[in-house]
């Protein structure tokens, strides 16, 4: 096999890989504010939950994540997870407003 076909085929490997995970990682992402948007309305929170979503969504919101931004205002609006805080949770918005 040529060196060029060998490099061409561990590219496309290395593509499928990529967007394999990216997939997943996306679902996950996508779950996690599924769940978030079921708990905000439920009358079942606790305190460990809300601060382990809390934390999920900071985390993703500090990569620069718009809809993280958004359920991040969310959880500071209503303080879950956090101390309530509507100039954080302002802020939040207009971040993902921004991006």
């Amino acid at each position: 096999m040529s060196k060029q076909r060998s490099w061409f085929l561990r590219y496309l490997l290395f593509l499928v890989v990529a967007s394999a995970q990216s997939q997943e990682t996306n679902f996950s992402r996508t779950e996690l504010f599924f769940e978030i948007e079921e708990y905000l309305y439920s009358p079942d929170q606790t305190k460990k939950k809300s601060k382990k979503y809390f934390s999920e969504v900071k985390i993703l919101a500090e990569n620069d994540d718009a809809q993280a931004h958004y359920y991040l205002g969310l959880l500071q609006k209503d303080g879950i997870g956090t101390k309530q805080s509507f100039k954080k949770s302002r802020k939040s918005f207009k971040k993902a407003f921004d991006l």
